[in-house]
């Protein structure tokens, strides 16, 4: 691995081909009066950098490209191979990819690629390699992107004869015989045993539709699907290495809502992690920023290739973006760890798909624009600090653990329901989302990451939705707790295995001496219907209101745990909701309904309290976010303080402590003001 990219950088993504090259003299002089520092290109550009098979033309970006060092722009490259030109298509139309109904895939979008048609992956390498050595010698490039939004809109899945002969190879790879698929894929039921590899197929909608898929192979095929577009990107993250070896290799994720794959295992192959930020607000961006710096293992700065700086053209109504919010949403990016924020685009394409989708210029290239006035007002600040923190880690001391695989076992990004009574159940939106956005309002960092890292540091740990119980959960949960962790655990702990199998023992499976407790039944609730939970009766005072829940309710026998809530307008009102045990030195806590960020708020605020995690009790669309850096000697750190307010109005927050305004070096304790839709940054030195 090359390692991380060095500094903090802010740019804007642009297309020279897509322009007359007498324009890009005043697009690109247009960027550095902003103060913008990178450039974002050749990401789409194919048919232009290979106009006809084995025809390379790299003439037109080598002007481009000194352009860009004319003007003091570092660039940020993707490679192409996200939109193969029409000619790999027409004589090779066997590239494109299948759907589930057996139809082949048409040109014109993106992605449309069959990761594993030979022809389009030589062609694939043919051009990156080429890119590459071609560029070998400049110094201006500060990072890779490869392929654009690998698996976004289920383009990670491929149902052609080619899929199938390698869905049939991983298999065998891993079950090494039909008797263990069969076993583990328990496929003695509806008669789906199969006696050779040559019979299994890929899962498709079956005489009932997707409800009547086998849940293995279905899960199987996830993974499968998932380990091929990591090969892919690592593929070219290698071939990039060859000729770059000291510039670091990413790829640009979207949101976890739109693509489905497993990040932990991609993340393996490239240097840095990254996405693009077109959420809607900053609770969605922060639980996204999240989960991509928790790919990687250890905390690690990230980038922002691509943030919305105009209104996107794939939405149907995306309200315009108020003065001050392009501003507010890179402060946050900052906050939340990015080193880098790459705006889309520079101008508005007059043509193609995304030609609905603004920029920061107006539609004839100049710069009396809105978001142009704002960004020249607020790229000098943003720049000193984002130079000042680049570099910097964020330190949670609370973790969500979150499993993408556990996500698919209860409901898949595939077009299918895996479970049918759990068809109401957002995995995302109901077990996970509120525990994170609960921690947001309270000012509380928190690490999103997969299943089978080290908890030992966190004090805190949500298991949010994990499904599967392995053997390596149980034991790292047990060794968590026993060692003096807090740990909470929502609905649907430790009920399958690693195949979506339902494990023959209580559940949560392997866990209940640590809950103290297990689940007898699960009742669902219709849509809109909810659940009370209080206080048992003679509990005293209670710190925390009734709650309410959603979706689902666990009906609990306890074995040592003790209730802390009770459901109150159910049958079962009376019986217990949410307990607490003692295990070792630590204590798990078990949820048996889905609750609300409100419902969780008021809960965790008790949990954190008694670990003595700080929270606040931030207003609305008021976000406190930190960072750590090296100090002014080896005994001390650096802690930057971002206070980011997203809201319409002037708010308050109150800290403990005596804090420096990083950009005045005004000296701030107590109360701290901030403006509707700003941010204040604050730092001071603390022991290491």
């Amino acid at each position: 691995m090359t390692g991380q990219p060095k500094g903090f950088h802010i740019g804007a993504s642009y297309y020279p081909e897509h322009w007359p090259q007498e324009r890009w003299e005043r697009d690109l002089g247009a960027m550095t009066d902003l103060g913008f520092t990178a450039v974002r290109m050749l990401e789409f550009a194919w048919s232009r950098l290979e106009p006809r098979p084995g025809e390379y033309r790299f003439d037109w970006f080598d002007r481009a490209a000194d352009l860009c060092e004319t003007f003091g722009l570092s660039m940020m490259l993707g490679t192409p191979t996200a939109a193969p030109p029409v000619w790999l298509i027409s004589a090779y139309p066997d590239i494109l990819p299948v759907g589930p109904d057996g139809l082949r895939r048409q040109p014109g979008g993106r992605r449309h690629y069959c990761l594993h048609n030979e022809r389009y992956r030589a062609a694939a390498r043919g051009v990156v390699e080429q890119l590459a050595n071609h560029l070998a010698g400049r110094t201006d490039i500060v990072a890779w992107q490869v392929d654009n939004e690998v698996g976004a809109y289920r383009s990670t899945f491929c149902y052609c004869d080619l899929c199938e002969a390698a869905f049939r190879r991983w298999l065998e790879a891993r079950y090494h015989d039909v008797a263990t698929l069969n076993q583990r894929w328990g496929t003695v039921f509806w008669s789906q045993e199969v006696r050779g590899w040559d019979e299994v197929q890929i899962p498709r909608p079956a005489m009932n539709g997707w409800t009547g898929s086998n849940k293995s192979a279905l899960l199987d095929f996830w993974r499968f699907s998932s380990d091929a577009l990591a090969d892919f990107v690592g593929d070219q993250a290698d071939a990039l290495r060859e000729w770059f070896p000291q510039v670091p290799v990413t790829t640009n994720w979207t949101s976890l809502t739109t693509a489905a794959f497993d990040r932990e295992v991609m993340a393996k192959r490239i240097d840095f992690t990254s996405w693009d930020n077109y959420e809607l607000d900053l609770y969605g961006a922060s639980f996204n920023h999240d989960v991509v710096r928790g790919a990687k293992h250890g905390s690690q700065p990230t980038w922002t290739p691509e943030q919305r700086c105009a209104p996107p053209d794939n939405r149907q109504h995306v309200p315009l973006l108020r003065e001050g919010e392009v501003t507010t949403m890179t402060l946050h990016n900052i906050a939340c760890g990015s080193d880098a924020t790459i705006y889309f685009r520079l101008e508005q394409a007059l043509f193609g798909a995304e030609n609905a989708h603004g920029g920061i210029l107006d539609r004839s290239g100049g710069t009396d624009t809105r978001i142009y006035r704002e960004l020249a007002s607020s790229v000098p600040r943003l720049r000193q600090i984002g130079d000042a923190v680049a570099g910097s880690q964020v330190r949670a001391r609370v973790a969500i653990v979150y499993d993408t695989t556990a996500g698919v076992a209860i409901t898949s990004p595939l077009p299918h329901l895996v479970k049918k009574r759990s068809q109401l159940l957002s995995h995302l939106e109901h077990l996970v989302r509120p525990y994170h956005r609960a921690l947001q309002s309270l000012g509380v960092d928190v690490d999103v990451i997969p299943c089978g890292r080290d908890l030992a540091h966190y004090d805190v740990v949500i298991l949010a939705g994990q499904v599967i119980a392995s053997g390596d959960l149980a034991t790292s949960v047990r060794k968590y707790v026993a060692g003096g962790g807090c740990l909470v655990a929502t609905p649907f702990t430790a009920h399958v295995d690693d195949n979506d199998n339902l494990v023959a023992a209580a559940v949560p499976a392997g866990l209940t001496d640590v809950f103290g407790l297990s689940v007898t039944d699960q009742d669902f609730l219709a849509d809109g219907e909810t659940v009370v939970l209080a206080r048992p009766v003679g509990a005293g005072e209670a710190p925390v209101p009734d709650l309410q829940g959603v979706l689902c309710c666990d009906l609990l026998r306890l074995a040592g745990a003790e209730v802390k809530f009770e459901y109150r307008n159910r049958w079962y009102a009376g019986t217990p909701a949410i307990a607490s045990h003692t295990y070792g030195r630590g204590t798990a806590m078990y949820v048996g309904t889905a609750l609300d960020h409100v419902a969780v708020r008021s809960l965790l605020t008790e949990v954190l309290a008694e670990r003595d995690v700080e929270w606040h009790d931030l207003p609305p669309d008021v976000h406190l976010r930190r960072r750590f850096g090296p100090g002014s000697g080896p005994p001390e750190v650096t802690e930057y303080v971002f206070v980011v307010n997203g809201g319409e109005v002037e708010q308050t927050v109150t800290l403990q402590g005596r804090y420096r305004d990083l950009l005045t070096g005004e000296e701030l304790d107590g109360a701290i003001g901030v403006k509707a839709r700003d941010a204040v940054v604050l730092c001071r030195a603390l022991p290491r």
